[in-house]
């Protein structure tokens, strides 16, 4: 799957991951059976398969090659970072409601998908310009 997936346009893989994810936290949100909570977790499992296989590229490509690297630890932190606090967050939300959880993950995740997708036209690669023939 990511030999396709690194083919597509980066910022909609991106943002269709994120999509995905949403989707499998509502279905959490909604699930009341083992099998409902087992295709809520495969759903989003699946939808963070897209994310992982464009990020690393899109963060290389976009930083000057001599700060690859603190570019890239830079990201790193700042996905920790979303761990810690979500995790932080989360357990609050929980103590109000399962239900309320679930249904904020779904919508930051909307909202996160939205952004990226109107951020998607500035990660794309920049094809280099064919060199013009004097006639």
């Amino acid at each position: 799957m990511a030999p396709r997936l690194i083919r597509r346009d980066p910022g909609r893989v991106w943002a269709a991951g994120v999509a995905l994810v949403g989707v499998g936290f509502a279905l959490t949100a909604i699930a009341s059976t083992t099998g409902g909570y087992l295709l809520s977790v495969a759903v989003w499992s699946f939808g963070e398969i897209f994310p992982a296989t464009v990020t690393g590229a899109i963060v290389a490509r976009l930083a000057p090659e001599e700060l690859r690297g603190r570019y890239s630890g830079l990201y790193s932190l700042a996905v920790a970072s979303g761990w810690l606090t979500s995790s932080l967050g989360g357990t609050q939300l929980l103590s109000v409601s399962p239900l309320v959880l679930w249904e904020s993950c779904a919508v930051l995740s909307a909202a996160s998908a939205y952004g990226v997708l109107r951020l998607a036209p500035r990660l794309r690669p920049v094809k280099p310009e064919r060199p013009k023939l004097d006639g």
